[in-house]
């Protein structure tokens, strides 16, 4: 009964028509002088969800915005796998020439320890620079909720630092 009382306006007998039964249809839309499409409503995001700053953006904007985020991770991932390739490198290449003829001295196990952890190093500065990254631009990306903005920005960090923890 409920569901009619939404779908119908009431007729004659005011609130009691609405169960009665002559209680007639809500209007249709007018469309070009012509009522083709009824009215249909869906339920607003909370007012304090909304991300006010972005309403009225244009899907350009939105675009752009997205690409420009998008472009900014890809180049901070392609720096970071070569910033930890050379690294890399040049610890495997210090470690060869480095190595002494018999046994283990001090100086080589510290030069071992110090380039070893380079990569690693490399790695975890630049998982904080992809935070950083993905929360700027990801702030200045159009959204039109801020749970929208707080996913989108999720899933960058998620994202970016997967692929550079697979390095």
């Amino acid at each position: 009964l409920a569901q009619r009382w939404v779908y119908k306006t009431p007729g004659a007998g005011g609130l009691c028509s609405l169960f009665c039964g002559d209680a007639q249809p809500l209007p249709k839309f007018p469309v070009g002088g012509r009522p083709l499409y009824a009215v249909k409503v869906s339920r607003a995001p909370n007012p304090t969800d909304i991300n006010w700053r972005d309403a009225g953006r244009s899907t350009l904007e939105y675009v752009l915005r997205k690409a420009a985020t998008i472009v900014a991770l890809i180049v901070l991932l392609l720096g970071s796998y070569i910033m930890v390739f050379v690294f890399t490198k040049s610890s495997r290449k210090g470690q060869a020439a480095g190595r002494p003829a018999m046994g283990l001295n001090k100086e080589y196990v510290v030069s071992l320890t110090l380039t070893s952890l380079l990569p690693a190093t490399a790695i975890t500065i630049i998982n904080v620079l992809l935070m950083l990254a993905a929360r700027w631009f990801g702030e200045r990306e159009v959204h039109l909720t801020k749970t929208g903005e707080a996913a989108a920005i999720t899933w960058y960090m998620t994202v970016a630092m997967v692929l550079n923890g697979a390095v």
